[in-house]
């Protein structure tokens, strides 16, 4: 079997590395108060600041240690971080780092002094620019320009540990989006807001170019806005003209006297300064200005590993530490290639989907699974895992849909949920119309949508409500009206909600004239596609997932009893039960103090009630049980979970011989690992995405994991998921398989595969507005109002 090769290459002269450090003691901190591991980040991310060096946080013995280079000899003697002064005692006494050979605790070292090293000489390349320390790294002449927005093509780069303790770069092409004018050299004050303020800028200041975020407006010109420089004070413009070195970049030779000043804050938060027309708006990569050329930048594997090369070529065979050259390998890592193969699943009548010809089950092939999994959802003889009659079901609608197109859209939406659940008496929901003229603004559509669903849905059960995009909602900001929405339905009438958006409904049906003269709504023919990709979603992800109908479920046994996802967001953690295969699922909301993790006492008592919950409804104890993290697992957390292990042991919820592990499931990487399965064709290899299942394994608690690959992935480079074992006793290969089984249920895309296991997954569907903020008092003392004004029916077609 062939190997499977990677985008990390290795560094061929590590001999010729050579680092030395010193140890600072750290007192005041204690492993015991609530902010230790928040004030190891604080300490570490403010004195490499303030140092320019690489700094880390070790214990020795329980001690806490700061790691500083060797020519760092004066450290600040205290550091006043959260509820607590760090009091620093620097040690004499230098130790030599083995960039070879190492430690557990020496790995930590020479990667953190890595990513320092190279970000060194990439700064300093004139060819480059870098928003702000750690980010990706770009190319000042932009790849390609658009509409006034310029794209440039640059690349993240990351020191990566190799399984066979070599170390490595991890290369990735990377895009950014620029406009190509600046912010206005005269504006007013109701422009900046209006435009301008919060936004995420590039201020080119002469070389230097990186990223800001605009604070305030000064009331001051370019001329006459002072500064303090060196102990003296002077004209922003004149420190500007001191500074930059000839010849002056066109931008700033060009700066008119009475441009206006923006503020903002940098990483230590002081207020500085910049000209106006010096500052280029950066375009998020979800909003819409970019979309179409940010879909471009979605390479196929073959494109991602030429264009990858070719960064590494150009940028990354010449860097310089002092007198060493640093030398990379001409061919990446490749590894063994490893796979696990696709779990049976199990539909409805005890129907039994199998890529592994388990006898017995109707077959298929990892070619066609996708296509069989939603036929059978659809075949009566099959149909959903669960497929009882639903429940009390309301269908919540604007006013301008229910009175046009909405009696066709509820009797597409029917035929399309009858369609899964054929024998379930259908989809006959009680239909409530919520009066939406005027702006759609969030207030004004909230509270709306609670007058009509106060009045008219007075019983529990289950809705789907219908809403309007809001003009007031900015990009990637959390969808608050679909936040109130669940929330208050939830805790106001005792219904389960889920929200979907207008857009695709109204843009598909058109109306028509009968024979007869009478009006009807029809699809338009080139939105069909479109319309009956948008009723199945919704039918799956909207009515039968909300409403506990899984469409199937594995029919391979799991290694652990349960799984339980834990995620914590804006003070609220969620906490997900999976047992029986994926066939019950359990998920509780918990409110906590903390934003991002749990203190060892809270996540102790979640999980004893919880897990209790679970004991009970099976009737038999846990013989094993398997924790999912998504993002990082906190010492705190694994304090509590070990705190509650025990404590269920005692009361005999769980077997004496119980096998637990702790496992971190990473979202996000500042430079992700690619596998590419590379084959012999001729003087040009082919290059493709690897078969889902395959995974690379690093030493024996990591793991690269293809969720997402061949046959599914129709565009674009699989992006294997990172998992590390942070503790337990569960042998590591039994959790990627049991996490790769919980990815093989994509129930919102039957046909397609899913990135995530259903632990994280669904937990992070239940958090997204279930834990998601919205301004309470916008409902309550705003003015919404039902007059023909400004933006009535605007989008209705």
């Amino acid at each position: 079997m062939a190997d499977l090769e990677t985008n990390v290459f290795p560094i061929t002269n590590l001999h010729e590395l050579s680092s030395r450090y010193r140890l600072a003691e750290i007192y005041g901190l204690h492993s015991d108060q609530a902010e230790y591991y928040q004030n190891r980040q604080i300490l570490e991310r403010r004195l490499s600041f303030l140092l320019r060096k690489p700094t880390l946080v070790i214990e020795r013995a329980g001690v806490p240690f700061l790691v500083v280079p060797e020519e760092v000899t004066a450290l600040p003697a205290e550091v006043q971080l959260v509820r607590v002064v760090a009091q620093l005692r620097p040690n004499t006494q230098t130790f030599a780092l083995d960039y070879e050979h190492r430690t557990p605790e020496a790995d930590r070292i020479a990667l953190r002094f890595l990513r320092f090293l190279i970000q060194a000489p990439l700064y300093r390349d004139p060819r480059l620019w870098q928003p702000s320390p750690g980010r990706p790294v770009f190319p000042r002449r932009p790849d390609h320009i658009e509409q006034g927005i310029q794209r440039f093509a640059g690349f993240s780069v990351r020191p990566f540990g190799i399984s066979d303790d070599r170390l490595g770069l991890c290369v990735d092409p990377v895009s950014c989006y620029v406009g190509e004018l600046p912010i206005p050299a005269r504006l007013s004050r109701d422009e900046f807001v209006r435009s301008w303020k919060g936004r995420n800028c590039l201020y080119r200041f002469g070389e230097h170019w990186y990223e800001i975020r605009v604070h305030a407006l000064a009331d001051r010109t370019v001329s006459n806005y002072l500064i303090s420089n060196h102990g003296e004070t002077c004209p922003l413009l004149d420190y500007l003209l001191a500074r930059v070195s000839r010849p002056l970049p066109t931008d700033l030779a060009e700066l008119s006297e009475d441009a206006a000043v923006i503020l903002y804050l940098n990483s230590r938060g002081e207020e500085m300064s910049a000209p106006a027309p010096l500052c280029y708006p950066i375009f998020d990569t979800g909003s819409d200005q970019v979309a179409v050329q940010h879909r471009r930048t979605i390479l196929p594997p073959e494109e991602r590993r030429r264009v990858t090369h070719r960064l590494v070529q150009t940028y990354l065979h010449q860097l310089k530490f002092g007198e060493v050259q640093l030398q990379l390998g001409d061919k990446p890592v490749s590894i063994k290639r490893q796979i696990i193969t696709v779990p049976d699943l199990r539909f409805g009548k005890g129907v039994v989907l199998s890529v592994r010809g388990t006898p017995g089950t109707v077959c298929a092939d990892l070619s066609n699974l996708g296509e069989r999994r939603l036929s059978l959802l659809r075949d009566p003889m099959a149909g959903p895992y669960l497929s009882a009659p639903l429940d009390r079901q309301y269908l919540v609608l604007p006013r301008s849909v229910h009175d046009s197109f909405g009696p066709q859209f509820v009797k597409d939406l029917a035929g399309e949920v009858s369609r899964f659940l054929p024998e379930g008496g259908g989809y006959e929901p009680t239909i409530v119309s919520f009066d939406d003229r005027g702006q759609r603004s969030f207030a004004r559509q909230a509270l709306a949508v609670r007058e009509a669903v106060e009045r008219a849905c007075r019983h529990p059960g289950y809705a789907l409500v219908m809403v309007h995009r809001t003009h007031d909602r900015k990009p990637r900001d959390e969808d608050q009206l679909a936040a109130m929405v669940v929330q208050e339905m939830r805790d106001r009438l005792d219904v389960r909600a889920a929200v979907i958006h207008s857009e695709v409904p109204r843009r598909s049906y058109r109306e028509v004239r009968r024979r007869d003269g009478a009006l009807i709504y029809q699809c338009s023919r080139e939105q069909r596609g479109r319309l009956s990709g948008y009723l199945r979603n919704v039918a799956l992800s909207k009515i039968l997932i909300t409403n506990q109908r899984w469409p199937f479920v594995l029919a391979t046994p799991l290694h652990a009893d349960v799984t339980v996802g834990i995620d914590v967001k804006n003070n609220t953690c969620g906490l997900l039960v999976v047992g029986n295969h994926g066939g019950e699922i359990r998920s509780e909301l918990k409110t906590s103090r903390q934003k991002e993790r749990l203190l060892a006492p809270q996540i102790a008592t979640y999980l004893v009630d919880i897990l209790q919950k679970e004991v009970n409804a099976r009737g038999a104890a846990l013989s094993s049980v398997v924790f999912h993290r998504d993002g990082r697992v906190w010492p705190s957390e694994l304090k509590g979970i070990g705190d509650a292990i025990r404590r269920l042991r005692a009361d005999g919820y769980f077997s004496a011989s119980l096998q637990y592990a702790v496992v971190e499931i990473s979202k996000t990487s500042p430079a992700p690992l690619r596998l590419y399965d590379v084959r012999p064709n001729g003087q040009l290899p082919s290059v493709a995405n690897p078969s889902v299942g395959c995974f690379y394994q690093v030493g024996d608690r990591e793991a690269f994991l293809c969720s997402t690959g061949h046959p599914f992935l129709r565009q674009g480079t699989a992006h294997p998921l990172h998992l590390k074992l942070v503790e337990g006793t569960v042998p590591f290969g039994e959790c990627l398989r049991d996490l790769y089984a919980l990815t093989a249920l994509p129930w919102t895309q039957p046909e397609g595969c899913m990135r995530y296991p259903i632990t994280i997954k669904l937990n992070d569907r239940i958090l997204g507005v279930e834990a998601a903020d919205y301004d309470s008092d916008a409902i309550e003392f705003g003015e919404p109002s039902n007059s023909d004004d400004e933006g009535v029916n605007e989008d209705i077609a």
